[in-house]
């Protein structure tokens, strides 16, 4: 078997409004990963886990707009949100644990907490905590958010 043999391919959607996953197939039968992709603008990021494992990703321009960097301010707890590298390196982390939990946009970026060296993350109503991994290169700013094994939950 080969790479050529693996088709990936995007989930019908199950309603209106429904995000679709990517999936693999190999002779038309599902393997059993969880695949996740980003992208923004000219960059495109994925990532495969084992079946069931919660993981989140997010990819920014680290030089953003200055309509992006408003909406980053305006929902951020950092302090000095004059410090854009911090800001964006702050905002990834926020939106990749968002996208591990699952809820996405419907959990909002203020409610994302994350530990003092920003490694570890959560949202207060959900036991699950989250290992948050930086993987910026080449301008952009690139997070991986995964959720910790259950015995090493707080």
């Amino acid at each position: 078997m080969s790479e050529k043999d693996v088709l990936i391919v995007r989930e019908a959607p199950g309603s209106f409004g429904f995000h679709t996953q990517l999936v693999a197939e190999i002779d038309g039968d599902v393997v059993p990963l969880t695949i996740r992709n980003i992208s923004f603008r000219a960059a495109t990021v994925v990532a495969i886990g084992e079946p069931g494992l919660a993981f989140g990703l997010d990819l920014r321009d680290a030089q953003p707009d200055p309509d992006t960097l408003a909406d980053m301010r305006r929902h951020s707890h950092i302090f000095n949100e004059d410090d854009t590298a911090a800001l964006v390196h702050h905002w990834t982390r926020v939106q990749a644990v968002r996208d591990a939990d699952g809820r996405g946009t419907r959990v909002a970026a203020e409610h994302v907490r994350l530990d003092a060296g920003g490694r570890r993350g959560w949202i207060p109503d959900r036991r699950a905590r989250y290992d948050v991994v930086d993987l910026s290169r080449d301008g952009w700013v690139i997070t991986l958010a995964v959720a910790r094994p259950s015995s090493d939950e707080d």
